[in-house]
């Protein structure tokens, strides 16, 4: 029978025969008959077992309760086809915090770390023992090497470490979760195999057969060139600071300048300065591309100068006529820098139009040059190798060559192993590739191939593959081996997936479900049966963004993913337990969504800003159920407020189940008549001042609402239509729920 968590309130129900034990003090003994008064509360403490036939349900199989059990009934619970039995009752100290209606299960912290490194493995321990210490109930543990900890078996420092993590968390009574799943960030996933990373399709790029330093290889066709104009800004107009060839840029002569004192190579460049001048306050040079070939990988150098440049940011950006950024990388630049060359990367796609973006956003001092912006195409950089990432060559005459016979195997040995194995730089030593005996290529001889490639986003994300049946197996074989060390010490309960930042999908040929939401939606459902495989009982948790409407979802184009992932949700399993982090504007339709498709879930907070809103975000959802727990996560590794965020949420060790800041879910209300036509009375056990009445539909649809209520008597709105409505009172102490049938 699965629980129901409707209407909680937590009751210690001491379930005994009647001739066992006398009532305790305090306690309010009620006897109970076959078919008699119902259990209408959901949650009861069994401390000694009663047999199977004593209670049951009037709709469900018979429960057995053992002793010290927590069991969870449906409300209606009838005792029947039994002996009379003795309930003792009496208001108990939760185990978890009550927050606004919601039981705090879970409290989490999430921790990244490197447990080979002795600082890192210090700072878990302190962290946890202080988590521990504030009455938080685990931790999530994210570390690189839980994606290969196969490869560790002989590091015994890092072995060591992880079981002494492990037995310490045991210690405190804390649980360990690991951090897996890593379809976004999946340097962990491509440690395994490089070229299972989201592909990038090349269309017939141009080379020529050229004599080369061993021999012949194919080279960049020399007429191939990329249409930038005035790149190296060497075109001056007759006056003023109006770049020729760039059709925009910002407060020119007061904020952007053609400088002919100072400058990389030739006479001018182009400088940025005192950005606060501009009534947007950025410096930007922007100019629009027309004639190019689509689906062709380009090479961009640029370089950089700066002087007293506060704060230190710049950018190069390629958009095209969607919006959607085909080159998303950091430029990192210091206040004051002498010239300094810069590399991106960029895919056309299927772009009609490209804007190139040089500049800075936002208020700057100081002063910032570009110059000498060049942009050539490149030659199987990060080149991808597998049966779904073909490689096809041909001569310009359409005669087709092979690999092997005609030109040498195209690889990129740098591929997913720069700076390290698992990691993918966008620009470095192009691949040679020659040209074997034999061929029928001369030097002079035109080539045209197709090949896909991987690329980064923001520096270093690549995003594998989600429908490849190989990433399958090795998050299958990471699941597995995690699960292995951990049961070493009976602390295993769990994966927390890294489903987040999606930021590349859909363009290379693997196996296609559908639009990009139907393959994250394939995606976690086969790693969920793998898991589950492995698994029966795990607590499984994932982040939210991706399957979330409210949040990455809905975004389109969502930077290098095919189309949006609407409907990814549809993959979810119900016991997978939402990690939601929309913490934003839309973060209580974000809830209400999760809770319709029946997630449980755990609302994420902190994230380096002490501004803190997860107690409100709480409240705002007092209305949806199956709000089973918190988590403190930080971008930037800041634990500095642990303590002070517990106290925040849910009062630290020291919560209470009612606050007049914090109030909490009660069940003394009635309405009355129930079932109504449209009016309805609501009646408290107690004086209290109504604050707000809410009604929702039974899928959490907020219906009518009312603010600063001073009546007992509602007069709905006849456009509500019939059905099961959820009624919810708050008053200054309290929060009161309770169904209405409207007729």
């Amino acid at each position: 029978m699965k629980p129901s968590l409707n209407f909680l309130i937590v009751l210690n129900i001491l379930l005994l025969f009647s001739l066992n034990i006398q009532a305790q003090a305090e306690c309010l003994t009620r006897n109970y008959t076959p078919s008699s008064s119902p259990l209408n509360q959901p949650l009861y403490n069994a401390y000694e077992t009663l047999i199977s036939d004593d209670i049951v349900a009037s709709t469900t199989a018979p429960v057995v309760f053992e002793a010290g059990d927590c069991i969870e009934l449906e409300a209606g619970f009838e005792v029947m086809n039994g002996t009379d039995f003795t309930a003792e009752i009496a208001p108990c100290t939760p185990d978890h915090p009550i927050v606004h209606g919601h039981v705090l299960e879970h409290r989490l912290l999430r921790i990244g770390s490197n447990l080979n490194i002795q600082s890192s493995y210090e700072a878990v321990l302190t962290n946890m023992t202080r988590a521990a210490n504030a009455c938080y109930t685990g931790i999530v543990l994210s570390d690189a090497f839980f994606g290969f900890i196969e490869d560790l078996q002989g590091n015994a420092n890092y072995i060591n470490n992880l079981h002494t993590v492990l037995d310490s968390a045991k210690v405190l009574g804390m649980d360990v979760i690991p951090e897996q799943g890593y379809i976004g960030y999946s340097d962990r996933i491509l440690y395994h195999d490089p070229n299972m990373a989201e592909g990038f399709p090349v269309v017939d790029a141009p080379f020529v057969v050229q004599n080369g330093a061993s021999g012949l290889e194919l080279v960049n066709d020399p007429a191939d060139q990329f249409p930038i104009i005035n790149g190296d800004f060497e075109n001056l107009p007759a006056s003023g600071h109006v770049v020729p060839g760039w059709g925009f840029q910002d407060s020119p002569g007061t904020v952007t300048f053609i400088d002919q004192t100072v400058s990389h190579s030739g006479n001018a460049s182009v400088r940025a300065e005192n950005t606060f001048n501009d009534p947007t306050s950025n410096g930007r040079f922007v100019q629009t591309i027309n004639n190019f070939d689509q689906y062709r990988d380009y090479h961009v150098s640029l370089w950089i100068k700066t002087e007293n440049f506060n704060p230190a940011s710049a950018d190069f950006l390629v958009l095209n006529n969607e919006g959607r950024p085909l080159e998303a990388n950091f430029t990192s630049v210091s206040p004051t820098q002498d010239w300094t060359q810069y590399h991106f990367t960029f895919n056309t796609l299927n772009s009609t139009q490209i804007y190139i973006y040089l500049g800075v956003w936002g208020s700057h001092s100081g002063k910032i040059w570009w110059d000498d912006l060049e942009i050539q195409p490149m030659k199987f950089i990060n080149i991808l190798r597998r049966n779904t990432t073909p490689v096809s060559i041909t001569k310009d005459d359409g005669t087709p060559l092979a690999e092997g016979v005609d030109i040498d195997m195209i690889i990129d040995p740098i591929l997913g192993n720069d700076p390290w194995q698992g990691a993918y730089s966008n620009w470095h030593t192009e691949p040679t590739v020659g040209i074997p005996a034999g061929s029928s290529l001369q030097v002079g001889d035109r080539v045209l191939v197709d090949y896909f490639h991987a690329t980064t986003v923001y520096n270093s994300q690549v995003c594998a593959s989600m429908t490849e049946p190989a990433v399958f197996d090795i998050m299958e074989d990471q699941h597995n081996n995690v699960r292995a060390e951990f049961m070493l010490d009976d602390m295993f309960s769990g994966w927390y997936w890294q489903f987040d930042e999606i930021r590349q999908q859909g363009w290379d040929e693997s196996p296609d479900y559908g639009s990009s939401g139907d393959n994250l939606a394939y995606c976690i459902n086969e790693t969920y049966n793998r898991a589950r495989a492995a698994d029966e009982d795990a607590l499984i948790i994932t982040t939210n963004s991706m399957f979330d409407p409210y949040h990455n979802a809905d975004v389109e184009p969502f930077y290098l993913a095919f189309d949006s992932y609407n409907g990814s949700w549809n993959g979810l399993q119900d016991d997978v337990v939402i990690a939601n982090w929309n913490s934003f504007t839309n973060r209580v339709p974000s809830v209400e969504h999760f809770a319709n498709l029946g997630n449980r879930q755990m609302l994420l907070g902190f994230y380096d800003s002490t501004n803190f809103y997860t107690n409100n975000w709480l409240n705002e959802v007092a209305h949806v159920d199956g709000i089973i727990g918190v988590a403190y996560a930080t971008w930037i590794n800041d634990f500095s407020q642990i303590e002070n965020w517990a106290n925040h949420v849910w009062g630290g060790c020291n919560f209470t189940v009612a606050t007049e800041d914090s109030p909490q879910f009660k069940n003394s209300i009635t309405l009355l008549p129930n079932p109504t036509t449209q009016n309805f009375k609501i009646k408290l056990e107690q004086e209290e001042h109504i604050k707000k009445i809410e009604i929702f539909s039974k899928n959490g649809q907020a219906v009518w609402q009312s603010n600063n209520h001073h009546k007992n008597e509602i007069m709905l709105p006849q456009h509500i239509s019939k059905g099961m409505y959820i009624v919810v009172v708050t008053t200054q102490h309290n929060i009161y729920r309770e169904k209405l049938m409207l007729q």
